[in-house]
């Protein structure tokens, strides 16, 4: 009889748990999930992820200076995808390593602009540059939102997710300890940036 019971009562935990479970999928209530590569290859703070990510990783070159269509306030590397139309700037923090890369940014880049802004860039292998989660330029906002949930802020036509470890510094002040901020055009992900945010 007790037996039984307690059958009985594990059958409805787990009836409640996978009711719970599905309609957090269903609604998109689901908790952050912080994206860290980019093609599955160059990771966030990984120094030799580089030399994975490019073939020609002996002449990185980083700029550091400020430059108006970028607007980053530490030096970054630029790399281009193999049609040299997308972008990604992979953020050095000051007082980190060469290749530590703790911050990304994708989007897109016309001839124009390169030509305008005539800065060093290493062109890559990669057809388009996408997280391990698939996010990616062009990404339509509600498959963001199925796949990170709406637990985001919305500013203009941005959008930025925040996650805080449990001993975050940045809690305190109301900050981000990691980010994903994307810019919309027509409900369209155009350009998207993340990772760590700077001490």
């Amino acid at each position: 009889m007790k037996k039984s019971y307690f059958v009985q009562l594990l059958l409805i935990c787990v009836f409640f748990v996978f009711t719970f479970t599905y309609n957090c999928r269903v609604f998109g209530q689901k908790e952050f999930v912080p994206d860290t590569t980019v093609n599955s290859i160059l990771l966030l703070r990984n120094v030799s992820s580089f030399a994975l990510f490019c073939s020609n990783s002996d002449s990185i070159i980083i700029i550091d200076k400020k430059i108006v269509f970028f607007d980053f306030d530490q030096p970054f590397v630029l790399f281009l995808n193999v049609s040299q139309t997308k972008y990604l700037a992979a953020i050095i923090h000051e007082g980190t390593w060469k290749n530590y890369f703790s911050e990304f940014e994708i989007g897109e880049i016309s001839d124009s602009t390169l030509q305008e802004i005539d800065i060093p860039y290493i062109v890559t292998k990669h057809q388009d540059f996408q997280t391990e989660n698939n996010i990616h330029i062009n990404m339509p906002m509600k498959s963001l939102e199925h796949l990170k949930g709406k637990d985001y802020v919305l500013v203009g036509n941005k959008i930025k997710y925040c996650y805080n470890s449990l001993d975050s510094e940045f809690l305190e002040f109301g900050g981000c300890e990691y980010y994903l901020e994307c810019e919309l055009v027509n409900d369209k992900i155009v350009k998207f940036r993340f990772g760590y945010t700077p001490l």
